[in-house]
């Protein structure tokens, strides 16, 4: 195929915010750790770097899908406390 022939235009790109209902409903994990790696340097679960995000090392596996350190990532959810009232964040780690 001709390099031509293979390019396409984009004409469009939507982009939406996700509601926290939404966001918990996607989630693989729970962000509840402050910490982000164990005194090993190993990912805890529960913190920023848990592997069921997906990982960004080589020869590691997702703790949720079991793909390399080539897959998209996956999002979490965080509840915290703001002078009282509940926010919901989301994270995603991209590989």
């Amino acid at each position: 195929m001709a390099m031509q022939e293979a390019l396409r235009t984009i004409r469009a790109i939507d982009f939406a915010l996700l509601s926290p209902t939404e966001v918990r409903k996607y989630s693989v994990a729970e962000i509840t750790q402050p910490e982000t790696y164990d005194e090993d340097g190993m990912p805890v679960q529960g913190g920023l770097m848990d592997y069921r995000l997906g990982t960004l090392d080589a020869g590691q596996e997702c703790g949720t899908c079991g793909s390399a350190a080539s897959g998209p990532g996956l999002a979490a959810s965080s509840v915290s406390r703001v002078s009282g009232a509940p926010s919901t964040a989301s994270s995603a780690i991209a590989a």
